[in-house]
């Protein structure tokens, strides 16, 4: 299985303070807040160059975002699907 190695800049435009993990929800919506607050805690998240281990660190006005990731190739996203089950 290949890896890629995907960054995300992101800058802060909101005025309101929010926790890190319900801003970037916010702004990666294609990736659940699991896997934002595991790349967190991984050291992989910096604001203004300081890396944050720390999901609930607050984000300010212009603070900028990056974030480094390492991606599967394949296709490991979840979706959902109808399954019949007979409860007894």
């Amino acid at each position: 299985m290949q890896q890629t190695i995907t960054t995300y800049h992101i800058s802060v435009l909101d005025k309101s303070q929010m926790r890190l993990d319900l801003y970037l929800a916010t702004q990666l919506p294609e990736y659940s807040r699991s896997n934002i607050s595991t790349w967190i805690k991984q050291g992989n998240v910096k604001i203004n160059s300081d890396t944050i281990l720390k999901a609930k660190e607050k984000i300010t006005y212009k603070d900028h975002i990056e974030i480094k990731i390492k991606l599967s190739n394949q296709n490991d996203t979840w979706h959902k699907q109808n399954i019949k089950i007979n409860i007894i």
